[in-house]
Formats: C-alpha cells, sequence, structure tokens
C-alpha cells in the first residue's frame, strides 16, 4: 500500500495537531462574528491539519501518492466514498431526527449569522475542512501509521477525528445522545475504511462534504429563511 511510514511527517502533523487543539478549546472561533476574521481563522486551521503533507511533499520530497493523492482506484473510491455518505445521511436524517431538525424548532437553537458568515460556514463544511482534514486525520495520520498497524491505523486517525469534534465548543454541542455519539463514530471511521480499501483521499472527502450537507443546509436555512420568519410581525 502506497502510503507514508514517515516519522517526521507524523511528528510535524502531531505538533499541528496539538496547536490547533488548544485553538479550538480556547473557543476563538466562537468570537470571529466578523466574516473575514472568520475566513483567516478557519484558513489557519486548515493550514495546521495540511502542514504535515505540505512539509512530507516539499520538504521530504515524498510522492503524492503516500499520502492517497493518487489517481489509482479513484473511480472505486469516489463510489465509496458517495455510498458511505448516503448511509451516513439517511441514518441521520431518520435515526438522529434530522428530518424533524430541518423542519423547524431546532433552528432556534442556531446562531443567527449575517450571510457573509454563513457563507464561511458553508465553505467550511463543504469545501475547506473536508479537504484539509482527510489530509491529517486519513493521508497523514492513518496513512503514517498504515507500516506499523495495518488495518487498525483507522483507529488511530478517527480517534484523533473524535476527540478534536468533542473538544471544539462549536462542534461538542451536536453530540449529547447516543444516537449522534454512534453517528460522529460512524463518520470517524467509514472514512478512513475508504482510503484503506482504494488508496485514494478522493473518496474520503466526497463522503466528508456530503457528510456535512444537512448541517450547511441547516446553516443557509436559518439565514436566508427563517430569520425572515422571524421578523415579520
Amino acid at each position: 500500500m502506497p502510503l507514508t511510514s514517515s516519522n517526521e511527517v507524523l511528528v510535524v502533523s502531531m505538533i499541528c495537531y496539538c496547536v490547533s487543539l488548544v485553538l479550538v478549546v480556547k473557543g476563538n472561533q466562537k468570537q470571529m462574528r466578523r466574516a473575514a476574521r472568520g475566513i483567516a481563522y478557519d484558513l489557519l486551521l486548515g493550514t495546521l491539519f495540511s502542514f504535515g503533507v505540505i512539509v512530507g511533499i516539499i520538504g521530504l520530497g515524498l510522492g503524492p501518492a503516500a499520502f492517497g493523492l493518487t489517481s489509482e482506484g479513484i473511480l472505486i473510491s469516489a463510489v465509496l466514498g458517495v455510498l458511505a455518505a448516503i448511509v451516513s445521511l439517511f441514518f441521520d436524517y431518520f435515526a438522529l431526527g434530522t428530518k424533524f431538525l430541518l423542519r423547524g424548532e431546532m433552528l432556534e437553537a442556531l446562531p443567527r449569522y449575517e450571510p457573509a458568515i454563513t457563507l464561511r460556514r458553508v465553505f467550511g463544511a463543504l469545501l475547506l475542512f473536508p479537504l484539509t482534514e482527510e489530509l491529517f486525520y486519513r493521508g497523514t495520520i492513518q496513512a503514517g501509521s498504515t507500516a506499523y498497524l495495518g488495518g487498525a491505523s483507522i483507529l488511530v486517525g478517527g480517534s484523533l477525528y473524535l476527540v478534536h469534534h468533542y473538544l471544539n465548543p462549536v462542534t461538542r454541542g451536536h453530540f449529547v445522545s447516543l444516537r449522534e455519539n454512534i453517528s460522529l463514530w460512524y463518520k470517524a471511521f467509514i472514512t478512513g475504511i475508504v482510503l484503506l480499501v482504494t488508496n485514494s483521499l478522493v473518496g474520503c472527502v466526497i463522503a466528508h462534504a456530503m457528510m456535512n450537507l444537512i448541517y450547511a443546509w441547516m446553516q443557509i436555512k436559518k439565514t436566508l429563511f427563517y430569520n425572515q420568519k422571524l421578523e415579520t410581525p
């Protein structure tokens, strides 16, 4: 399996991961009410997630395939990613009651963002973080530990994913019930299986982005429709 076992990349990536934990635990992103500052903050997190890959490719001369950035198995990876996301969306929609969330009352609990900030959050949910988080959790951590742990490397990347989402004040509130935690565990590990089977990150990124669709739609609906409804006399 053409995945990296570079200790240097793993060390750099884990340092960046710890720095990102410090940033999110302090709750800084909750204070990023201005779109420009929020985008800068998101880009900083994205850079931390992907920095190990940059060091590996540019600094150490590792090929992109070492991180799952390869055309090998790209089609089957994309198909598996879509299938994994569809199963996740159906589970969220029916088992977690997201059908109810999309219709109404839980929207009141969402912060009221201006359109620019909503655009920032949708961009992060559907593009920036699916790409950079998969580069870190799967392309760097899982790929780097595969040489030592084999298929069990899925647990390493998935566990770090879970820790980050549980410690992040913005995402922590989404996982308060047993069913929601099961959903998070599924999302943490199913993308690792896609990489393990196909050697390609394409399906991982697709699955991650599609899994965030409900959250993104809730943000859009809250900003464009629900606020207007509340403001109508």
